[in-house]
């Protein structure tokens, strides 16, 4: 894979820049994606694996809340947890995902990459984050949806 370039965050404003940031996947969102929740692909799971054990004894519990940046919204009430159907799959959970596929108008069948950022500084057991945007096309942030035309790039 050498010479091709990594997918950048570069349509995601204001997001934490502090800390490691790891690509972890490009995915097509499926029904039970944009329904239940994100899952996350098993080349994630190979990354985040590594975290600090008391983040993945919070995941494996009740979930660990994580702060979720996108094009239209940076939303902090994310819970990641470990796949009640697929143990070995994380995923965020419906509440708080709804509001960001809602945001960002994210719909079954469309692309989206995916990174984390963890800030090992940031708090105890540090930080943990998530950067998504579509791919292709930008969405326009909620705010500025009402006032202009969409303008898009292509990545």
């Amino acid at each position: 894979m050498g010479g091709v370039a990594l997918p950048q965050p570069d349509k995601i404003l204001d997001y934490p820049q502090n800390g490691e940031l790891v690509y972890l996947f490009r995915k097509e969102l499926t029904g039970s994606d944009v329904e239940r929740g994100l899952i996350l692909t098993e080349l994630s799971n190979f990354h985040l694996r590594n975290l600090p054990r008391p983040l993945l004894d919070a995941i494996a519990g009740d979930g660990l809340i994580v702060w979720c940046s996108t094009p239209a919204i940076h939303h902090s009430g994310i819970v990641l947890r470990n796949n009640p159907d697929m143990t070995r799959y994380f995923r965020f959970r419906k509440l708080g995902w709804d509001q960001i596929v809602a945001e960002n108008r994210f719909l079954v069948g469309q692309e989206i990459d995916c990174w984390y950022l963890y800030d090992a500084e940031d708090g105890t057991h540090g930080k943990l984050s998530f950067l998504i945007r579509p791919v292709g096309d930008s969405v326009v942030p909620h705010e500025a949806a009402s006032g202009g035309t969409a303008t898009s790039s292509q990545s």
